[in-house]
């Protein structure tokens, strides 16, 4: 996969992102889409990423760190997904490319691993 198929890809989760709230009947749509392309375990995950995360979901330590698992899941669309919302949480990537094999994800994944290890998630706590 090449750099130009990165952008259609990102172009396409923003588009199924902006298009999932707009009716009520969509999240079903998609949901049924979703259940006849994947097997039953990656649909679920596939739909959650869809649905998206906020930076209130991003500062738990559960979800971060299923976030950080998922950036080395086998299925190219879930690291995808997964490394869509963390770069759009974080604003980082750690030389992070989903496309790349498991051996050169893991550096990567070891400094995001890491960082939720220090900060004890992928965003620190707000101070006021």
């Amino acid at each position: 996969m090449s750099a130009a198929h990165e952008e259609s890809r990102q172009a396409a989760i923003e588009g199924l992102r902006n298009w999932l709230p707009l009716n009520q009947g969509n999240g079903e749509l998609l949901a049924k889409a979703i259940q006849d392309g994947f097997q039953t375990d990656e649909a679920e995950i596939v739909l959650r990423l869809l649905w998206g995360y906020t930076e209130q979901d991003a500062m738990n330590r559960a979800t971060s760190d299923q976030l950080v698992g998922w950036l080395d899941h086998p299925s190219l669309t879930i690291r995808e997904l997964t490394f869509y919302h963390i770069y759009q949480l974080t604003g980082t990537k750690y030389d992070y490319l989903p496309m790349r094999s498991a051996v050169q994800r893991r550096a990567a994944i070891a400094r995001w691993e890491e960082r939720v290890n220090m900060i004890g998630a992928l965003v620190g706590q707000p101070i006021d």
